[in-house]
């Protein structure tokens, strides 16, 4: 079932452009932290190809370097 957003309680900001990439930012750390920094891992883990993964990581400028051990 599908959750919904109180916006009172939300991190998010209300333009949707910014919340987008917000919303965006945080899953993608959360699934490269989960790998460590390991891009190719976790391309594979979200179903898309690498470079695509890789091009993301730059627009929102995740610096995967600091998710290293």
């Amino acid at each position: 079932m599908a959750k919904f957003v109180d916006l009172k309680k939300s991190r998010y900001p209300l333009d949707f452009h910014e919340a987008k990439a917000a919303f965006e930012r945080e899953f993608v750390s959360s699934a490269l932290k989960k790998f460590d920094g390991n891009v190719s891992s976790t391309a594979e883990e979200m179903n898309m190809s690498r470079r695509n993964l890789h091009l993301k990581i730059i627009s929102l400028g995740i610096n995967v370097e600091k998710m290293r051990p």
